[in-house]
């Protein structure tokens, strides 16, 4: 038997785009375009570009469209990459793969929520499951041991830090930055930004 698509993904995305904040559109657009990716299947935010000019909706989807990314696995990793950017930091990598070098006696593959490779600073979204289940936590605290034995200099970032208090770790990531070797332009500031809406 044939599983039955009951949602059309582009109509979905014309649809949302009349109903939900940027950032949020933004993160179902993130996480239409991953599904996809992992199917095979064309971008649906193209289809619905391509046939919605009439519709509500579809000048917010246009705005929204060059703000998504493959790669993205949950909506609080939207929000940060999105918070980043109004920050005023540097765009970092999505899902970008760390691997083992001969500094590590064990192979191994993670894969960094979002990172910046020149300036080897990475941050990783932990939802509250990174702190309930015993399995996830033992392998999150051996992976960045990992990153560190590497020379990343890896930030972890939580709930709280997207949804309550991300001025915070917006310093934090600038300090990490600066320490790898970025270089703001002159004059750059780094911009307050509010929590994401839970």
């Amino acid at each position: 038997m044939l599983p039955l698509r009951v949602v059309d993904e582009p109509l979905t995305l014309l649809t949302c785009a009349t109903q939900l904040s940027r950032p949020d559109l933004v993160a179902l657009a993130d996480a239409i375009l991953w599904r996809a990716n992992r199917d095979g299947r064309a971008d649906p935010m193209l289809e619905a570009l391509a046939f919605g000019r009439r519709r509500p909706g579809f000048a917010r989807l246009v705005r929204a469209a060059p703000l998504r990314r493959a790669g993205v696995r949950s909506r609080a990793e939207t929000l940060l990459r999105l918070m980043i950017a109004s920050a005023g930091l540097p765009e970092p990598v999505v899902a970008h793969p760390v691997l083992s070098t001969e500094r590590s006696p064990h192979r191994w593959r993670a894969e960094a929520d979002l990172a910046w490779p020149l300036f080897g600073v990475l941050v990783e979204y932990e939802g509250d499951e990174h702190r309930t289940s015993r399995r996830r936590f033992a392998t999150d605290v051996r992976r960045f041991d990992r990153y560190a034995d590497e020379g990343w200099r890896a930030v972890r970032a939580t709930r709280t830090d997207v949804f309550e208090q991300p001025s915070e770790l917006m310093g934090r990531l600038e300090r990490r930055l600066r320490d790898g070797g970025w270089r703001p332009p002159r004059g750059w500031r780094l911009r307050n930004v509010g929590p994401a809406l839970a």
